[in-house]
């Protein structure tokens, strides 16, 4: 039975961690109702990065992993087995978390250049003219202008 909880689990994972997204650009409950500043440029350098995990990885992994854990053995073996879940679970669920993002510096219409990271696999290149809107020192979003 604990097998079958845990294969059960171990699925749920893989099916929600390939689950589809929007593939818009989503505000959070915080900042959709703020004026935000647009700005226009051109992508003058690339490099691709990686943005490293926020904590929600690290967290949701320990806590899948501590569940997962004390669904095995009894008394100080089920304890062992819930700790060594979370500290497995932490480890996974922070490589997870881990994005691939690029690095672009932009030249303003303005003249003025700037840095950004963008996580996603949008493929900026040297030249593209870009829109970004901006929220304060925020990025909202970079997106492609087309020819």
């Amino acid at each position: 039975m604990k097998q079958a909880v845990m294969l059960l689990l171990v699925a749920a994972a893989l099916l929600m961690s390939g689950c589809a997204r929007h593939q818009g650009y989503e505000y959070d409950a915080r900042s959709y109702s703020h004026v935000q500043e647009l700005r226009t440029g051109t992508v003058i350098d690339h490099r691709y990065v990686m943005v490293s995990d926020d904590g929600k990885g690290s967290f949701f992994g320990a806590l899948f992993g501590a569940i997962l854990g004390s669904n095995m053995g009894r008394g100080a073996g089920r304890d062992l087995a819930t700790v060594a879940g979370a500290i497995a679970g932490g480890v996974v669920g922070s490589e997870l978390g881990r994005a691939n993002a690029e690095e672009l510096t932009i030249e303003l219409d303005n003249g003025e250049v700037i840095v950004v990271v963008v996580k996603g696999g949008n493929a900026f290149l040297v030249g593209d003219r870009v829109r970004l809107v901006l929220d304060g020192y925020d990025v909202a979003t970079v997106t492609r202008i087309p020819n």
